[in-house]
């Protein structure tokens, strides 16, 4: 097993000790008369503190079909070979960022893990947030209301 030695812990804990304060300083950057970093911490959170429920409804289906990671990664593999495309490649990656931190992922993706999970895109979309109508409805309730609001033949009121 490999061990830092001591002084090197020491430089490692400096070096990221201004860390919770916001900054990070890089190896060297005090020497060279640099100012520190700043250190921003990326997270892709939605509304609230809350993740989306598409990924955990996501994992749970895998882990009903029996399926691990390898697994979908595998199976993702063999159908961008059937359709020469490698954007329907689900990287274990990628997986993980869907079903732990609510990453929403492409569209040539979300294909692939609905032909693996035998899950319609539908409802896969709908597990996203999207309406579960047909676009047509959708198109045509908005199209309605907004036709509804700038008539050009009504007079504006005061």
């Amino acid at each position: 097993m490999f061990t830092m030695p001591d002084n090197q812990v020491a430089a490692r804990k400096s070096q990221f000790a201004n860390s919770t304060t916001g900054v990070r300083s890089g190896r060297g950057s005090e020497k060279a008369g640099k100012a520190p970093v700043p250190f921003v911490s990326v997270r892709r959170r939605t509304r609230g503190s809350e993740l989306p429920v598409g990924g955990t409804r996501l994992k749970r289906v895998r882990l009903d079909c029996g399926l691990t990671y390898r697994d979908v990664e595998r199976l993702s593999r063999v159908l961008a070979d059937r359709y020469c495309d490698d954007r329907h490649i689900v990287r274990i990656s990628v997986l993980a960022r869907t079903e732990n931190q609510g990453v929403i992922p492409n569209m040539f993706r979300l294909h692939s893990l609905c032909v693996i999970y035998s899950v319609t895109m539908r409802s896969v979309l709908s597990w996203f947030g999207l309406p579960n109508e047909p676009s047509r409805r959708t198109a045509s309730r908005w199209l309605s209301s907004a036709a509804g609001r700038a008539r050009p033949d009504s007079e504006p009121e005061p």
